[in-house]
């Protein structure tokens, strides 16, 4: 469920029509409620064209406190507030009142896929059955995805030698087919399939993530026997399912009872 706090009826009417194909949008008119629903809500939506970003940043503040990792998501006429010091509090979550639409719908989308990663990185982190390296590694991948597109990289960032999360992963995953490298190339291929259905071109994600849009055509083929082309042309839930099921599935229970799609 997506809930929208709004002070003028229309922006709620108008994110209904932007978010059809996302979720259901359900207004809330009472602060107090709203803040109590952000914390279960699949995402939440701040909409007021007339209040400052300083006025916005207290309240904002709260919401990201008390729920870290709902997204949320802020509609305002004051995107521009140079006097604002605390922008990073609002990073990749705010939404002007030009190309409201899409540009919502973009940010909303975008949002629900870093939420459905960080919820995976999440379950790895807490499970026991992964070597604390490799644990440490692959929830990294899952929340900061340019660091999923090699293994030095994760190595660097954990303090061991790649050889150190090769052996780890091997320990848990048997020689059966599924590599960590690939395991690492189905974060990037599900994770870029999300951003491009959010209404990015495919060499735009491949850029975000760090790598170039031939190396996802190499993934799909590999991992999924089908073309990029193909992927796009599916819901979301098919290659979230495949991860799911080829991939998440190897390791622990990190599958069980997670979403079977980024929304709806």
């Amino acid at each position: 469920m997506i809930i929208i706090f709004a002070t003028e009826p229309q922006l709620v009417r108008r994110a209904g029509v932007a978010l059809h194909d996302v979720g259901q949008v359900t207004l809330v008119t009472e602060w107090s409620r709203f803040n109590e629903l952000h914390r279960t809500a699949r995402c939440t939506i701040v909409a007021d064209p007339w209040i400052s970003l300083g006025e916005l940043t207290p309240k904002v503040a709260a919401l990201r406190d008390g729920a870290p990792f709902v997204p949320l998501v802020v509609v305002t006429g004051s995107v521009h507030d140079q006097g604002h010091d605390d922008r990073e509090l609002f990073r990749d979550s705010l939404v002007g009142l030009h190309a409201f639409e899409r540009r919502l719908r973009r940010v909303v989308c975008r949002a629900l896929v870093r939420a459905w990663f960080i919820r995976v990185g999440q379950r790895i982190r807490a499970t026991t059955t992964v070597p604390s390296a490799l644990g440490h590694a692959l929830s990294i991948a899952c929340d900061e995805p340019r660091d999923a597109a090699s293994i030095g990289m994760l190595a660097t960032r954990v303090g061991c030698d790649r050889s150190t999360l090769w052996h780890q992963w091997r320990r848990i995953v048997p020689d059966d087919g599924l590599r960590l490298e690939d395991f690492l190339g189905w974060l990037l291929l599900v994770r870029g399939t999300g951003l491009r259905a959010a209404g990015d071109s495919w060499p735009v994600v491949a850029t975000e993530l760090g790598v170039h849009h031939h190396t996802l055509a190499r993934l799909a083929r590999r991992l999924t026997d089908v073309t990029l082309r193909e992927i796009a042309g599916q819901p979301t839930s098919w290659v979230v399912d495949q991860l799911r099921s080829r991939a998440l599935s190897r390791i622990t229970d990190v599958a069980q009872d997670m979403p079977s799609t980024f929304w709806n």
